[in-house]
């Protein structure tokens, strides 16, 4: 829920009724998507085992539909390609774009004239990709578990709890918000550390 990506759909609710709905579907839709992921490794497990013998789980995605299915595995895992590149183009596309208008809205000068709204935002966003292929280059060597992992609990550690207050209660001032998202980037990065 404290994703970016995710974020951006508060941003289409008009009141804090919507708000609360959106969230509470959110939560629901992406918590019945995380079961499936469990139910294909232990599918992968039973059916494809020496890939866990030789350490290549991570072509469990594209072998398992063949094994399932003989022929129309290839199908199967075209779909499954498909998606995942859909997946991770839209997910990209709509953290670059949270990110982007984050630092148009809070750090560059807002455009006075008409018609030139957009630039603000068009320059965040370069801003954001520039500054993150450049993270991406410096952590090439890191472990994509433990990135995303960490991107995950910074989420689930700082934004989700500040976004549930601001929601479910009016009584969040700034400066509980900024300590909470200090103590939850500090445990949550120290964890990872650990």
């Amino acid at each position: 829920m404290g994703l970016p990506h995710i974020l951006t759909r508060f941003h289409t609710n008009l009141d804090g009724k919507a708000a609360r709905r959106t969230a509470v579907t959110t939560i629901g839709l992406v918590g019945g998507f995380y079961v499936f992921p469990p139910v294909f490794g232990f599918l992968a497990r039973g059916a494809a085992p020496q890939l866990t013998l030789t350490g290549h789980t991570d072509v469990v995605v594209v072998t398992l539909p063949g094994l399932a299915l003989g022929t129309g595995g290839g199908v199967l895992t075209a779909i499954c390609a498909a998606g995942a590149f859909a997946a991770f183009l839209s997910t990209s596309s709509g953290l670059l774009l949270a990110a982007g208008a984050a630092v148009s809205h809070d750090l560059l000068p807002r455009a006075r004239s008409g018609g030139q709204e957009i630039r603000p935002l068009r320059v965040g966003v370069a801003l954001v990709a520039l500054g993150a292929a450049v993270v991406a280059l410096s952590a090439r060597n890191l472990d994509l578990g433990v990135t995303v992992g960490w991107a995950f609990g910074l989420a689930a550690s700082t934004f989700t709890p500040l976004l549930i207050l601001r929601i479910w209660t009016d009584r969040l001032t700034s400066t509980g918000a900024v300590a909470g998202l200090v103590t939850g980037a500090t445990v949550s990065t120290l964890a990872v550390v650990i």
